[in-house]
């Protein structure tokens, strides 16, 4: 799980330039590429909880309220923004070109943050 992770996190940039680059043109699939992406975010969140010293399996069953107490301790504005973005998908908002744009921007702030 720890090696998964670690070539998670380092073919994360590669990711997110395509990913940018097919949501910057799929208007009429904006759902789809939408769930696309959002597959992305937990992978990465647990990958780069593994990469700052925690236990891998612990972070593969851990849901949200536990991932995002946990990133909060390294990076309490990232854990703070996953928050926002996670109440935003757990209370069915389906503004998926507000929610697309967020998990991109996420994403790239972690791919920055050491990913």
């Amino acid at each position: 799980m720890r090696s998964a992770g670690q070539l998670w996190l380092k073919e994360l940039s590669d990711l997110l330039i395509q990913d940018t680059q097919d949501w910057s043109v799929s208007v009429a699939r904006r759902a789809r590429q939408f769930r696309l992406v959002l597959t992305r975010v937990k992978p990465t969140v647990r990958a780069f909880l593994v990469k700052l010293g925690e236990e891998p399996i612990e972070c593969y069953r851990s849901a949200w309220p536990t991932l995002i107490e946990r990133l909060g301790v390294y990076e309490p504005s990232l854990g703070v923004d996953l928050s926002h973005f996670v109440r935003r998908l757990q209370a069915g908002d389906r503004d998926f070109l507000s929610l697309g744009g967020q998990a991109l921007r996420l994403l790239d702030r972690f791919d920055q943050a050491g990913g």
